[in-house]
């Protein structure tokens, strides 16, 4: 289990912004911690009882949302209309997942979370968000998709890896990207383990899912920022779970990123 202990390292990582207010009004993702009920990419900013987090899907409809969140539903879809659609591509810094991981959820979960938080930040940050368009699938699960209008369902895995509304996300926000640049940043990454959220294969067991496709898993994994600061190396340790929806099998013929879910991250010391 992660010792993930929900502390945000906004201050040490600057990790990205928000883009977008509340994408759990646009999927219909819940976090399931204890009783309690987060975004589909909520971020951990505060202790918590469990800090791993499982996703179960949740019937959303805007006849069931206050007039409040209605609106802010309103202001989600007008800043996810906004984003520039990122063009698919993948390069020798940001290579196609190979096609034997692709087969299997725990080893493309693993590949592709290793790859989105191994960042170069002396390059460019759009060669990142070209790469998560080129891994981005789509799922037809209403359980899944929620509210997302289906002409925006194409910019979900890209939006929500910049998403930062209640904490920080796995990719920064430019102008974080660029600040880390100056500091000539970079992150590895080491992957502890991959699980299947107990509260997602619940609802599978409970035929609560209808697309045969699609699928959750937990990676656990420690990421390690590398900084010039003042002409010194430094580094700078973090212990972080990140949560994302797959679709792949039997619907698609290899595993694809349809989004993230929640990105909860400690600091676990630098030197």
């Amino acid at each position: 289990m992660s010792p993930l202990t929900g502390v945000s390292i906004r201050r040490e990582w600057a990790l990205g912004a928000a883009t977008l207010v509340i994408l759990v009004l646009i999927s219909a993702t819940v976090v399931v911690n204890g009783h309690a009920s987060r975004t589909p990419t909520s971020h951990s900013s505060g202790k918590s009882p469990s800090p791993i987090a499982a996703t179960t899907p949740s019937s959303t409809s805007s006849r069931s949302l206050t007039s409040q969140q209605h609106a802010e539903l309103q202001q989600s879809i007008s800043r996810m209309r906004d984003l520039v659609q990122v063009k698919a591509a993948t390069s020798s810094l940001y290579p196609a997942v190979r096609a034997e991981a692709r087969q299997q959820p725990d080893l493309y979960a693993a590949a592709l979370v290793r790859q989105l938080l191994t960042q170069d930040h002396r390059t460019s940050r759009n060669e990142l968000l070209a790469w998560v368009q080129s891994e981005s699938a789509q799922s037809t699960e209403p359980l899944v998709v929620g509210l997302t209008p289906v002409d925006l369902q194409s910019k979900l895995a890209v939006a929500s890896v910049q998403d930062g509304a209640n904490g920080p996300s796995p990719v920064p926000s430019q102008s974080d990207w660029m600040a880390l640049a100056r500091r000539h940043g970079h992150t590895t990454v080491q992957i502890s383990h991959v699980t299947e959220p107990v509260s997602w294969a619940s609802a599978v067991a409970n035929g609560q899912i209808t697309d045969p496709g699609v699928t959750a898993r937990q990676v656990d994994a420690e990421v390690t920022l590398h900084t010039i600061d003042h002409g010194k190396a430094t580094t700078a340790r973090y212990s972080m779970a990140l949560v994302v929806n797959l679709e792949g099998p039997p619907v698609r013929g290899g595993y694809g990123f349809v989004a993230a879910i929640t990105y909860n991250v400690a600091a676990m010391g630098r030197r």
